[in-house]
């Protein structure tokens, strides 16, 4: 079977490219709000990744240093639930309770720049820490 004839010329193979009109300044402009505004979010996200990382590291140290005392002192005159007095053989739980409590604020103070990911991980380490 006798093939078709191609031409092969070299100004087949580099066809002349239609010239493209230079963008406007106005589409200049968009196209740079655009960069600007996915750079300022990619920096935001890793800002907050990077804010994350030393309150879960804190989370764990608290946790793994944590000893709970062998006695609790519980508030007699608490009618509706028992309550922690502060008494010495409290005073390791009640600190504790406050490293965990200013562990959520520095957690507050993480923004998530609405990244799904970032309120992702913001509500799964306040869950271990609550």
């Amino acid at each position: 079977m006798p093939e078709s004839p191609v031409d092969e010329t070299p100004a087949n193979f580099h066809a002349p490219k239609p010239a493209k009109p230079e963008p406007t300044l106005q589409q200049r402009v968009e196209a740079a709000s655009k960069i600007q505004a996915f750079v300022r979010a990619a920096l935001a996200r890793k800002r907050a990744v990077a804010a994350l990382a030393p309150i879960q590291a804190s989370f764990e140290s608290i946790t793994s240093s944590f000893v709970c005392p062998d006695v609790l002192d519980f508030n007699p005159k608490s009618t509706s639930s028992a309550k922690l007095s502060y008494t010495p053989n409290n005073t390791s739980v009640h600190a504790y309770e406050d490293s965990l409590m200013r562990l959520l604020s520095k957690l507050d103070a993480v923004h998530s720049g609405g990244d799904k990911r970032i309120r992702t991980a913001r509500k799964s380490l306040a869950k271990k820490i609550e």
